[in-house]
């Protein structure tokens, strides 16, 4: 498999990377932002602090992208928009990248896997993740190579939910995690 990367890219790396590390962070910014919103509209004070406190309250529930978007925008600008094509061998005892260098994982060492749009993320740790583009695996299907990794890594792939359709449950993972 294989990912070339561009801004869009690069910024659902950010973005799936922080849903899937730091979902108690996002989870107690959205509750500081409703506390803060309901201190504004319910807390007696004058329109102004009011107003402000509503304002910094939407902001913290409805930005949830913002802090990786903000670091994608750094890596780009970091980068000068030279962005890589890196290709992923898997092989029986070990994963192979190339692309700006080459490098050997192993199955072990992932902590996530996670599947979001159409691309797969293979995260070594918070800062550090493989990502695969599913429409350019060979020779195997998607489902198949998908079997073959889970059972390599001994890990479960996960899929990052929309607060709006997280149940109990969920919520309880992303608070273990």
């Amino acid at each position: 498999g294989r990912i070339e990367h561009n801004k869009d890219t690069i910024t659902l790396l950010f973005k799936v990377a922080y849903d899937t590390f730091e979902g108690k962070r996002i989870l107690i910014r959205f509750i500081i932002g409703v506390i803060i919103a309901i201190l504004g509209l319910f807390g007696g004070f004058n329109q102004v602090i009011q107003g402000l406190l509503i304002m910094v309250g939407a902001w913290l529930i409805v930005s949830r992208d913002f802090p990786p978007k903000v670091r994608a925008d750094r890596t780009l600008e970091e980068r000068k928009q030279a962005l890589p094509i890196l290709v992923s061998t898997f092989y029986d005892d070990r994963m192979e990248l190339s692309g700006e260098g080459r490098m050997t994982l192993r199955y072990k060492d992932f902590q996530y896997i996670v599947e979001e749009n159409d691309y797969l993320f293979l995260f070594l740790h918070k800062n550090s993740a493989c990502m695969i583009d599913s429409k350019t695996l060979e020779p195997d299907s998607l489902e198949a190579f998908k079997d073959f990794v889970s059972r390599k890594t001994n890990l479960q792939w996960q899929s990052n939910i929309s607060w709006f359709n997280m149940s109990l449950k969920e919520l309880i993972q992303i608070l273990r995690r």
